[in-house]
C-alpha cells in the first residue's frame, strides 16, 4: 500500500503515461486508494475461483490430496496462490491447529484464566487479527451448520467439532460470538487497547458446560 505521499507523486504519471506503457495498479481493498488516484484509473474488480476450479489445480499441478485440496480451496478463499502457498507450509498447519485448541481452552476457562490467555495472546499483537479471523471463520461455520447450510462451511476437517458446537450453543448465542468477533476486530482495526479489547471477548465467549453437568 503506497503512502499518501507517494500515491500524490505518482498523479501526473497517471495522467499522462507513457504511450507505450500499461499501467496495472493492485490493491486489496479500494478504500486503501486515494479517490484522486481511483478516478485516474479503470476499476477491475478481481473476484475469487470458484473452489472447484482451484481444488483441481492444487490435485493436478502440484499434487495435493482430494482432502487437502478442499480444504486449502475454502481457507484461501477461491485464491490459488495462497491455497499454493500454504499447500507445503506445515508451520502454517500447526499454527491454526493451536490456534484453534487456544480457543476451545479459552472455553473452557474460568475468568481469572481467559484474562490470562488475553494478555498472552496480546504480546504478539502481529498475530493478534489473524487468530480471530480464524475463529470468526469458525463461529461462521457453526452458523451455516445451525442453518443447515454444512456445505458451505471453510473448516470442513472440523466439522465434527462444528456439529458439536451447532447443538451445544442456542442460535443466538452462536450469533452473538459471531458478532462480538466481528466488533472486536474492527476495535482493532481503529487502534484500541488490543488487551483489553481481547480481554472484553474473551469474557464473552461461550463455556464449555462438562459432559458430567449436561442434561
Amino acid at each position: 500500500q503506497a503512502t499518501p505521499q507517494a500515491a500524490n507523486a505518482l498523479l501526473k504519471t497517471l495522467e499522462e503515461p507513457p504511450t507505450h506503457v500499461m499501467l496495472l495498479l493492485t490493491a486489496s481493498q479500494r478504500e486503501a486508494l486515494l479517490p484522486t488516484v481511483i478516478s485516474r484509473c479503470q476499476v477491475i474488480t478481481l473476484r475469487p475461483l470458484p473452489l472447484h476450479v482451484v481444488e483441481k489445480a492444487l490435485i493436478e499441478r502440484w499434487q495435493a490430496t482430494p482432502e487437502q485440496a478442499a480444504l486449502l480451496a475454502r481457507l484461501s478463499g477461491g485464491c490459488l496462490g495462497t491455497a499454493v502457498a500454504s499447500l507445503n507450509d506445515e508451520q502454517g498447519s500447526e499454527w491454526r491447529t493451536q490456534r484453534l485448541e487456544q480457543m476451545a481452552q479459552i472455553m473452557a476457562a474460568g475468568n481469572a484464566d481467559r484474562l490470562l490467555l488475553a494478555e498472552s495472546l496480546s504480546r504478539d499483537q502481529a498475530t493478534v487479527r489473524p487468530t480471530l479471523a480464524l475463529w470468526l471463520s469458525w463461529w461462521r461455520d457453526v452458523m451455516l451448520t445451525q442453518a443447515r447450510c454444512e456445505e458451505q462451511i471453510t473448516n470442513i476437517d472440523q466439522r465434527a467439532a462444528i456439529r458439536k458446537a451447532a447443538q451445544q450453543w442456542p442460535a443466538a448465542q452462536v450469533r452473538a460470538t459471531v458478532q462480538q468477533l466481528r466488533d472486536t476486530l474492527t476495535y482493532i482495526d481503529d487502534n484500541a487497547n488490543v488487551r483489553l479489547a481481547l480481554e472484553a471477548l474473551f469474557l464473552l465467549f461461550p463455556r464449555e458446560v462438562p459432559d458430567d453437568h449436561r442434561l
